[in-house]
C-alpha cells in the first residue's frame, strides 16, 4: 500500500476515515454533527442587558415553592450537599436538588430551616415550567419581544439576559427554548 500523503500523515485518527476501494486508498472526512442550539453551547452567547430580569421578582420571577420543606415534594429527586460551613454559630448548607429535567442549587441556614435562597436553576425538560422561559416554547408569546432591549435579538443560539444581580442563559433553536439556566444572587432567603 502506498504511503499516506504528508497532509494526512499528521492528522488525528478521528479526522480521517481510510477505506480501500478499487485498489487504491480513499480518504473521507467523518460526517458533520447535526446543527442545533445545543451544538452552539461552545459559542459565546449574545449578552443583553436586562435590568427587568430577576429570579425572585417581576413578571420573569421563578415560580418555586416558598418554603424549603416543600422542595422535596415537587418531584422525584436526588440531593447532594455541595458545601457545609459554619457562619456565626449557624450551619450554612449549599445543596443541589437533581430532578429529572431540572436542577436547583439552594442555600439553607440551620437557624431558619423553613426558608432557602435559590442560587441556580437549570431546566432541560418541558415538564418543569418554573418561569416565563419554558423548554419547548417561545421565550415570549410574539415573534418580537415586549422588552425594548431584545428588539433585534435573533431567536437562535445562545442568549444571555443579564439583570442587576441575576441572569438567564437560554439555548434557542428555531425560536424555541431548548434549555434555560438561571444564576440568582442569594441576597435574601425566600420567605
Amino acid at each position: 500500500m502506498d504511503e499516506l500523503p504528508d497532509a494526512l500523515r499528521h492528522a488525528p485518527a478521528w479526522a480521517v476515515t481510510v477505506a480501500l476501494a478499487a485498489g487504491g486508498v480513499v480518504f473521507a472526512a467523518p460526517p458533520a454533527p447535526p446543527a442545533s442550539a445545543s451544538a452552539a453551547s461552545n459559542a459565546a452567547p449574545v449578552r443583553v442587558p436586562a435590568e427587568w430580569f430577576s429570579c425572585d421578582g417581576g413578571k420573569y420571577a421563578l415560580q418555586l415553592p416558598h418554603h424549603y420543606p416543600t422542595l422535596p415534594k415537587i418531584g422525584k429527586h436526588k440531593v447532594v450537599d455541595l458545601e457545609v460551613r459554619q457562619v456565626d454559630g449557624a450551619t450554612v448548607t449549599t445543596r443541589r436538588f437533581q430532578y429529572i429535567g431540572m436542577r436547583l442549587d439552594v442555600r439553607v441556614l440551620s437557624s431558619d430551616p423553613d426558608r432557602y435562597a435559590l442560587l441556580a436553576a437549570e431546566v432541560t425538560s418541558r415538564r418543569w415550567q418554573i418561569g416565563r422561559f419554558s423548554v419547548g416554547t417561545r421565550p415570549w408569546p410574539w415573534m418580537w419581544s415586549p422588552e425594548p432591549s431584545l428588539k433585534d435579538v435573533k431567536l437562535h443560539g445562545l442568549l444571555e439576559l443579564v439583570g442587576a444581580g441575576d441572569s438567564a442563559l437560554l439555548w434557542l433553536n428555531d425560536g424555541r427554548v431548548e434549555r434555560v439556566s438561571y444564576r440568582c444572587r442569594a441576597a435574601a432567603p425566600r420567605a
